[in-house]
């Protein structure tokens, strides 16, 4: 979003959208502007150096965007302590399959446990990597007003377990399926697949 506020040229509105960001994430607005000026991904010319070193840089893995589902979990446990106050005990971090979410809601619900949890800007903090402050900040930044957020997380996490349960009934499919397992054997994969089917129909 900030880089395509920039591409308008309007100081006036690149200002304006900092200090509305950093109110949301209860940060100093001087702190966003710094985060707005760093370079983006679009092109610039560079010298024969610094195209090794952006090279060498490009080789590093690049987070993957989390799926719809996880990224409204996340936001839904960042911007809402209703929200995260319903997730604890029910919403289970196993569920999720992008591993920077799952650390993300791991230890946000942790925090709201043990009852550390000090605000978003201190937990920010807690992550060294850019890519996780800068997946954080996305989530958190949004000014829409979420309705019924404690009915929206256990709908998410509801989506989430179920389809985590999915995914394992189809590794006990290909276990059926494979070459030398015994009558004994599928019986007992086809009894485990049977008890997840039935876990789908219970609520969180």
């Amino acid at each position: 979003m900030s880089e395509a506020v920039h591409k308008t040229g309007n100081s006036v509105l690149v200002d304006n959208y900092a200090q509305r960001t950093a109110l949301r994430l209860g940060v100093t607005p001087d702190s966003v502007r710094t985060e707005f000026k760093k370079p983006t991904a679009q092109a610039r010319f560079t010298s024969p150096g610094e195209e090794a070193e952006e090279s060498f840089e490009s080789a590093a893995p690049v987070m993957t965007r989390p799926g719809t589902h996880e990224f409204w979990l996340l936001k839904l446990l960042l911007v809402s302590d209703e929200a995260v106050a319903v997730a604890v005990g029910r919403v289970q971090p196993g569920w999720i399959q992008h591993a920077t979410v799952r650390e993300i809601v791991t230890r946000r619900l942790a925090l709201q446990e043990s009852g550390q949890w000090h605000g978003f800007a201190a937990f920010l903090s807690e992550f060294d990597l850019p890519e996780t402050g800068s997946l954080m900040s996305e989530a958190a930044s949004d000014d829409r007003k979420i309705p019924d957020p404690e009915k929206q997380v256990l709908d998410v996490a509801l989506r989430l377990r179920n389809q985590s349960l999915d995914r394992q009934r189809a590794q006990l499919v290909i276990r059926q399926s494979q070459p030398g397992v015994t009558s004994e054997e599928v019986r007992d994969l086809q009894r485990q697949r049977d008890e997840l089917l039935a876990l789908k129909s219970q609520p969180i």
